[in-house]
């Protein structure tokens, strides 16, 4: 399951019922589901998010070579050019930037889960 942050629809309610399908169905839900959020895209595409990437490609590794999407790059793309990449991150991880690399790029970032107490850069 993917949603944008920027969707009509609220991506808390999407998570929460994605830890429900988790919760339910045990170890094999945990194989067989992941939740990604894409922060600025809208309702499965457009907005200031990287939006672009392989969907059936995604799905094709995971069934034809084990490889769960536990991270995914992305573009944003205007007038057919990249402008930036970013990882999306299966929930409840998060794109965290590095500091002082560049900021369009996705090697610039790692995909954490997000404490209370750390520092947004």
């Amino acid at each position: 399951m993917y949603i944008g942050w920027n969707d009509g629809h609220n991506p808390e309610q999407l998570a929460s019922y994605y830890q429900s399908v988790i919760k339910n169905s045990g170890s094999s839900g945990q194989n067989s589901a992941r939740l990604i959020t894409i922060p600025g895209m809208g309702h499965c595409y457009g907005g200031s998010g990287c939006d672009t990437f392989s969907k059936l490609g995604v799905i094709d590794d995971w069934i034809s070579r084990h490889q769960s999407p536990e991270t995914i790059i992305a573009a944003y793309v205007s007038n057919g050019k990249i402008i930036r990449t970013r990882p999306v991150c299966a929930w409840p991880k998060i794109a965290y930037y590095d500091g002082h690399s560049n900021m369009n790029d996705a090697a610039s970032f790692s995909c954490i889960i997000p404490s209370a107490t750390m520092k947004m850069k």
